[in-house]
């Protein structure tokens, strides 16, 4: 099982990010650059189904993805494709008014292939939530609603 993890600021209240990040919608991989959109099979109160598309290797694949909120700061994700899965946490803590860390903590188990680098990983999901977090900060400063 390989371990990861990052800390980001969001200049944001905890219940907005929470709000924010909370509230999955099948278009949000635009944000990060991600060509295939999300097909949400549910979406109830506290918990989420979707699937996720994807390219390794030059090949699309798929995989699954059930998350479990757990107000008022974190969520857990169960990501189960053919290759691996993996283990999410996310957890908010405010840092004053207007300012929250985020924490990811990540657990992956490899099934048909090497595991990845775990600086790379980091640096990809660092990527990631730098652009995630740059559009909830842009849409906390404009007045947008954290839900849609």
């Amino acid at each position: 099982m390989l371990r990861y993890g990052i800390t980001k600021v969001l200049e944001v209240p905890i219940g907005y990010a929470y709000a924010w990040c909370t509230d999955f919608r099948d278009d949000d991989a635009k944000i990060v650059g991600v060509p295939f959109p999300r097909h949400i099979l549910r979406k109830r109160r506290g918990e989420y189904v979707w699937i996720q598309r994807y390219i390794r290797g030059g090949k699309e694949k798929e995989g699954v993805r059930f998350i479990t909120l757990e107000p008022p700061n974190a969520w857990h994700n169960e990501a189960i494709g053919d290759e691996k899965e993996s283990s999410i946490d996310y957890r908010l803590t405010p840092m004053g008014k207007k300012r929250t860390r985020l924490t990811i903590t990540v657990r992956a188990t490899y099934k048909t292939m090497e595991p990845e680098a775990k600086s790379g990983l980091e640096d990809i999901l660092s990527r990631d939530w730098d652009k995630y977090g740059a559009a909830l900060e842009k849409d906390y400063a404009s007045g947008k609603a954290a839900t849609a």
